[in-house]
């Protein structure tokens, strides 16, 4: 039932590739088991323009969790198309009765305290057009 998901160890920042039943080539149970993690991977170096950065993305998402101010938000890691340094970019559906600048500069302020890191780019959406489809999302796309 997993297929085409991510597997997070949220705790940890470990991502795996997959779950597998296959016998364990040690012991040779079958018991379901985790295969391919990817340790830290919810706290990667990061090739910015200014230098390399550590970011933990579990800081950023805390950072944003629960604001009355936000309907919904997105945090997209990616590659700039015009020079391929790694960005952190913060989409944001601002709270229907919030001033959407007043929770640009607030949210950007809560990142930074939370992570040490200020996003790349705040992005404003129309309410209810972020990408990724659910709520509260990470997205990596690197």
């Amino acid at each position: 039932g997993l297929r085409g998901s991510a597997l997070l160890r949220w705790r940890t920042g470990d991502v795996v590739d997959g779950i597998t039943t296959e016998a364990c080539p040690v012991c040779g149970r079958t018991v379901p088991r985790v295969v391919g993690t990817r340790r830290g991977a919810l706290v990667p170096t990061l090739a910015l323009r200014a230098g390399e950065a550590v970011v933990d993305l579990r800081a950023v998402t805390a950072a944003l969790l629960g604001r009355p101010d936000l309907d919904d938000w997105r945090v997209e890691l990616s590659r700039s198309a015009r020079d391929g340094a790694d960005q952190v970019l913060v989409h944001l559906d601002p709270a229907q009765d919030a001033d959407p600048a007043a929770v640009a500069l607030a949210v950007a302020d809560a990142v930074q305290a939370t992570s040490g890191l200020l996003p790349t780019q705040l992005v404003l959406a129309e309410p209810g057009r972020l990408p990724g489809g659910e709520r509260g999302r990470v997205l990596l796309r690197r």
